[in-house]
């Protein structure tokens, strides 16, 4: 019996949705902390089957919302985006090619994946990630009437969030020694970590840093 390893199925899985590959994966041995869906606040999503094919399941459903944190939870391993990043690829020592079928990676600027899907109850469907300034971005469509009308309402809705937000970042400093008195020594160093947020573009300029420190360590 030949053995693969599971980053052999990324790239067919991830560019071109090889449904066939997905069985294999879900057996898998899987770590359960890293597959609880409750904990990271999903909670109106359940799967029948590991694919979605199967338009005659009763009852497999999901929401934009459950999609956008499963995305969110994913790309925390940045592994996933070197294959959802990449336009073309092969398989096999090359004997296979592999187109990726969200076409937002080669056309819009700044995406890096992740995953289209369509069926004929669910529609046209993606969720879309891209990255700016240090900012990535989730777009989750579903029910688009083709791929083109998808594809146009992902690129709108990016825009939209780049256009009106932005990453504030505060990089990691040190400020003015801290007094200690009776210490052996008569201060100690402080040091602040970095700190990010996502904030309206408008309020950007508008941030002030404010350090505040007791006037001396007890």
């Amino acid at each position: 019996m030949k053995k693969l390893i599971l980053s052999f199925f990324a790239p067919p899985l991830t560019l071109v949705s090889a449904s066939d590959e997905e069985e294999p994966c879900q057996q898998a041995p899987q770590n359960p902390a890293e597959t609880d869906s409750a904990h990271v606040g999903i909670g109106y999503t359940v799967f029948e089957n590991t694919n979605g094919l199967d338009d005659t399941a009763k009852n497999h459903v999901t929401s934009a919302r459950d999609i956008a944190i499963m995305s969110r939870e994913l790309i925390r391993h940045k592994e996933i985006l070197t294959f959802s990043s990449t336009w073309m690829d092969t398989v096999r020592d090359g004997a296979f090619g592999l187109t990726n079928t969200n076409r937002l990676v080669r056309f819009y600027r700044g995406c890096n994946g992740l995953k289209t899907g369509s069926t004929a109850k669910a529609g046209f469907c993606v969720s879309a990630t891209a990255e700016r300034d240090g900012m990535t971005l989730i777009c989750v469509i579903m029910g688009a009437a083709n791929r083109d009308t998808r594809n146009a309402v992902a690129a709108s809705l990016l825009d939209w969030g780049f256009a009106n937000y932005a990453l504030y970042t505060c990089p990691a400093g040190n400020p003015p020694p801290a007094r200690v008195p009776g210490g052996i020594q008569p201060t100690v160093g402080v040091r602040h970590a970095a700190f990010s947020c996502v904030l309206p573009r408008a309020d950007l300029s508008s941030v002030e840093k404010d350090i505040e420190l007791p006037e001396a360590v007890p």
